[in-house]
């Protein structure tokens, strides 16, 4: 008989792996950042204007800052990375929704100030018919045909004619 051989496994590899908290950096290190390199920025440009002590406060500042973000717990994002995505899921989406309703107003804007265009333009179109129409009145007309088509009595004038021409060119000189 033969005896099977097995390896003792460990009780290690079936674990998964826990992360480590840092002994230091407790806090977000990503905000400590952000947040000293922006306030270290104002407070040194407030002094150079205000006090005119340069740039040292605010770079004093921004090492305090980091410092203080960085180190301590209370500031650590305790999220799990699967809220963190999900958390950012969300803001994509509420940006997308907002720039949406963004997108609704600007056009409903816009057909809004459409609609009064075309409005004023037929409100224009109607006014000058109404002028041709009162200016038609107003024209001369046949009695008998109502014919537009008319000259007033002695300003009757006959049409060019060459041969009259002629007789008149030989008839004066």
């Amino acid at each position: 008989m033969e005896e099977k051989k097995t390896t003792p496994t460990k009780p290690e590899e079936n674990k998964p792996e826990e992360k480590k908290e840092p002994k230091f950096w407790k806090g977000n290190t990503e905000n400590a950042f952000a947040y000293s390199i922006t306030i270290g920025f104002f407070v040194g440009a407030a002094n150079m204007i205000f006090l005119h002590w340069g740039w040292h406060p605010g770079i004093v500042s921004m090492i305090l800052i980091f410092l203080i973000v960085g180190t301590n717990p209370a500031f650590a994002d305790k999220r799990t990375p699967e809220e963190k995505s999900a958390d950012a899921m969300k803001r994509i989406h509420e940006e997308n929704v907002r720039k949406q309703a963004e997108a609704a107003k600007t056009q409903a804007t816009m057909q809004a100030k459409s609609d009064k265009l075309d409005e004023q333009i037929k409100k224009n179109q109607l006014k000058i018919q109404k002028q041709q129409i009162r200016e038609m009145r107003h024209a001369m007309k046949c009695p008998h045909c109502h014919s537009t088509n008319v000259k007033p009595l002695g300003v009757h004038r006959k049409d060019f004619s060459l041969g009259r021409e002629l007789m008149w060119g030989y008839g004066s000189g």
